[in-house]
């Protein structure tokens, strides 16, 4: 396939591009795109991962070739966590990382996301500069073409996020765990981590490669995952996404618990436990959140929906910690600047053995809200342009589309980027209320 048949900015993505394999995403598109980021950067070392897509082999092979035909040495990582190569990326005192791996999205997708010296994914206008770049297919060539390294990271990585959350001789005895990684780089680290921290393991779809349920774990992607929670009498199910960045939990009576609820349980242990004065949470999550961090007196700010603008805002406000619960994405700085579904995996652990409940009674213990979520067609509808009639419904916020707030319910109104859709998110106290500010919001932007 020829490269000139891509438009690079139609898949670009946060910090990188994504796309289907082979037809958006191949690679000589990857080839290209870290080529433009090697010749602006002039990296001397970078290291590379991925997650356990089998597309992400030759994508991954293709961007090692890019870098060492630049002269840049090459640390390969091979399959692991994209938390752990964004890591190790500051720790091995690389000049940058590359991930490969499309994260949540289905099998036949795959991206690159590019990380700087510090693991940190960069931001919108570095990336738009080598896009810039890879368009006009110069490739820079080295005379003294770089080394590859191979090394496993992952044994490091576990022996480091037992260090950050400590739960050694604090687990509750017996606690039983079922873990679903989904067939992702989280089936090399997150079972071997809690057992390593006493939990008795039991592991399902933990083949690297072998997608037996969807890659996102929705509450329909982890049916039989529910079911399987309970006919073991697991207190604890755990379901990553292919990358492991992000985390869902499911009850001992085998109910999927859901991201925000699930991140709402990790923020709280982590409240208790740690000195945190100021928290980043994106506009996109469950008022919950919000409720948790007041309880504790935390500060409260807002950011945008996205990884990238979460760490902006943090770095920003020089905030200790980053819930993305529309994600199921917890970022604590102490560890490092990235969403890490291990960190969230420990933490809702500790809450568990610290208190003596079980996750159903933990659950009914914190706020009650009732979330509805719908997508309506675009139709050339501009959001921005009814905000005069949507005043009636609540105050605005035009940060990150419209969001609505009111005492008893919030609503987000966001055009999609990635298709010709606009995503509503209702948040109410009861279904009946959520379902009728659906229906007024939906008849005033149709």
């Amino acid at each position: 396939m020829n490269v000139k048949k891509v438009n690079l900015w139609e898949i670009k993505s946060y910090s990188g591009v994504r796309g289907i394999y082979g037809v958006q995403v191949t690679p000589e598109v990857i080839y290209r795109i870290v080529n433009a980021y090697a010749s602006i950067k002039n990296p001397e070392k970078v290291i590379i991962g991925r997650d356990t897509r089998p597309s992400g082999i030759p994508l991954k092979y293709a961007a090692i070739s890019s870098l060492t035909t630049v002269g840049c040495k090459v640390i390969d990582v091979d399959v692991s966590p994209t938390p752990a190569i964004l890591y190790f990326t500051k720790e091995l005192k690389q000049n940058g990382g590359i991930v490969i791996s499309a994260s949540h999205n289905p099998p036949e997708y795959n991206a690159i996301k590019i990380a700087d010296k510090n693991g940190i994914l960069i931001w919108d206008e570095d990336l738009d500069e080598i896009i810039r770049k890879a368009e006009k297919e110069e490739i820079n060539i080295s005379k003294n073409p770089g080394k590859v390294e191979l090394r496993d990271i992952n044994n490091e990585y576990i022996n480091r996020i037992i260090k950050v959350i400590d739960l050694r001789e604090r687990v509750k005895e017996g606690l039983k765990v079922l873990v679903d990684p989904g067939g992702g780089a989280g089936s090399l680290t997150t079972p071997k981590l809690l057992s390593k921290i006493g939990c008795r393991v039991i592991s399902i779809n933990s083949i690297p490669g072998k997608f037996n349920r969807p890659i996102e774990p929705t509450e329909e992607a982890l049916k039989e995952t529910s079911k399987i929670v309970k006919l073991v009498n697991a207190d604890i199910g755990f379901a990553h996404d292919c990358d492991a960045d992000r985390l869902v939990c499911i009850d001992e009576k085998g109910k999927v618990i859901g991201e925000d609820y699930s991140m709402a349980i990790a923020l709280k242990f982590i409240l208790k436990t740690k000195k945190i004065s100021k928290i980043v949470i994106n506009i996109a999550s469950s008022k919950v959140i919000q409720d948790i961090a007041e309880e504790y007196g935390v500060k409260v700010y807002w950011s945008k929906v996205g990884e990238a603008n979460m760490i902006k805002k943090i770095i920003e406000t020089d905030s200790d910690i980053g819930v993305e619960g529309s994600s199921g994405g917890l970022i604590l700085k102490e560890h490092h600047l990235t969403r890490d579904g291990a960190i969230a995996a420990l933490s809702i652990i500790g809450e568990v053995s610290e208190t003596g409940k079980t996750l159903s009674q933990i659950i009914e213990e914190l706020p009650k809200y009732y979330m509805l979520k719908r997508n309506i067609p675009r139709n050339n509808v501009n959001v921005e342009d009814k905000i005069e009639s949507l005043n009636e419904l609540g105050e605005i916020n035009t940060m990150d589309g419209v969001k609505i707030s009111s005492e008893d319910y919030w609503a987000l109104i966001r055009p999609s980027k990635t298709e010709p859709k606009i995503r509503i998110i209702v948040e109410a106290k009861t279904e009946e209320k959520a379902v009728e500010v659906m229906k007024k919001i939906i008849r005033k932007i149709s």
